[in-house]
């Protein structure tokens, strides 16, 4: 095809019976590898510099929190050499050699970073920026993760369950343990999992966290929860059970049904939506 049209054409090996996180992680990978210059050098400065990687529109929709990521990492002293792949130009893109550590803030972002690390050597970090406390410690393990050149998973958990109430957060695998972890830092809830509603070909998770791509295998694991947090479509998973659910919808699961619902969550955002949703 490419020969026939002189237009830059890819294959992949896809059978439509993955999750999109799969196959967008698997183009963003191939553009790197193709496109972006191997001989680009990090750029030397007092701030570091991050590419942010896996902001596709299902995983952060329209509706504000792909800017306010890009927003809080400027805030908080960083430089952003781009967004793959949401408000940044293919120049920004191509240049990602200049970034000094890539930030992973979608499971589609984690092929994309080890294509960069192979490419550029650069280390890479796992989280998105959630919740007050964990924002901050995120930005803590970035800063740490460029200066030592290591890669930093900052969202899968490693601890013991503690007791309490059992929380589940239910979506896309960096989204729903980023949201996990905000509960652990920022409320203090001791016994939160992360479910994937995803493939686990690249293994992300902690050691309380599953993957769990069969909607039957979710819905059985949820039989213990007294709380959920995830997409309204997951709702009826608690029916005729006392357990509470906090919808958090997720384009990437329910589309565009409940966009106008879909709450802002980074930094001190998502401190300020859940603890209304706790009210209610």
């Amino acid at each position: 095809i490419e020969a026939a049209t002189k237009i830059p054409t890819f294959g992949f090996a896809t059978n439509g019976m993955h999750s999109y996180t799969v196959g967008a992680g698997m183009a963003l990978s191939a553009i790197a590898e193709r496109f972006c210059d191997p001989d680009i050098k990090p750029v030397v400065s007092e701030r570091t510099r991050l590419n942010i990687l896996g902001v596709t529109p299902l995983d952060f929709s329209i509706t504000g929190n792909a800017a306010a990521v890009k927003n809080y990492f400027i805030e908080n002293g960083f430089e952003v050499q781009s967004v793959w792949s949401m408000d940044s130009s293919w120049e920004e893109m191509m240049d990602s050699g200049r970034a000094n550590v890539n930030v992973v803030v979608s499971s589609c972002g984690l092929p994309l970073a080890k294509k960069l690390k192979k490419i550029y050597g650069t280390p890479y970090v796992v989280g998105i920026p959630t919740g007050k406390k964990f924002a901050a410690h995120l930005t803590e393990e970035i800063k740490r993760a460029a200066e030592r050149c290591v890669d930093i998973n900052a969202v899968a958990c490693r601890c013991e369950n503690g007791g309490g109430k059992k929380i589940y957060v239910v979506g896309e695998a960096v989204w729903a343990m980023s949201v996990a972890s905000a509960l652990r830092c920022d409320f203090d809830f001791a016994n939160v999992s992360a479910i994937a509603a995803e493939d686990g070909g690249e293994n992300l998770l902690g050691e309380r966290d599953l993957y769990l791509l069969n909607e039957d295998d979710i819905f059985a694991q949820l039989k213990d929860a007294d709380a959920v947090v995830a997409d309204p479509l997951f709702k009826p998973a608690l029916r005729g059970r006392d357990a509470s659910f906090i919808a958090f919808p997720h384009e990437g699961y329910s589309g565009r049904i409940f966009r106008r619902d879909i709450p802002m969550m980074v930094g001190g955002a998502l401190n300020s939506w859940f603890e209304g949703e706790i009210n209610k």
